[in-house]
């Protein structure tokens, strides 16, 4: 709506770049919590490498907590984003 709203010339881009940059931030954080839940909510697995799930207590935040999730196995993961790129 901001986007469009500048695009139309109704508000200046000077005064919607810091609350587009701001917004952009969040939209990332939503989505990485969006799936970062989705593999936590996901049934063990019959194939494959399982997946590593853990909840830690945020160090320096009462109260917050760290939710992570992790193959076991990424083997594919660097053929996929490193030796498949390498010349030879």
């Amino acid at each position: 709506l901001i986007a469009e709203r500048v695009k139309d010339g109704e508000l200046a881009a000077r005064l919607a770049e810091p609350a587009l940059a701001e917004l952009g931030f969040y939209i990332q954080r939503l989505e990485n919590l969006a799936q970062v839940w989705h593999l936590m909510a996901e049934p063990t697995r019959e194939k494959g490498a399982p997946l590593a799930r853990w909840l830690e207590t945020h160090p320096d935040r009462e109260g917050d907590f760290i939710v992570s999730v992790s193959p076991l196995e990424i083997g594919w993961q660097l053929d996929q984003q490193i030796w498949s790129r390498c010349i030879g």
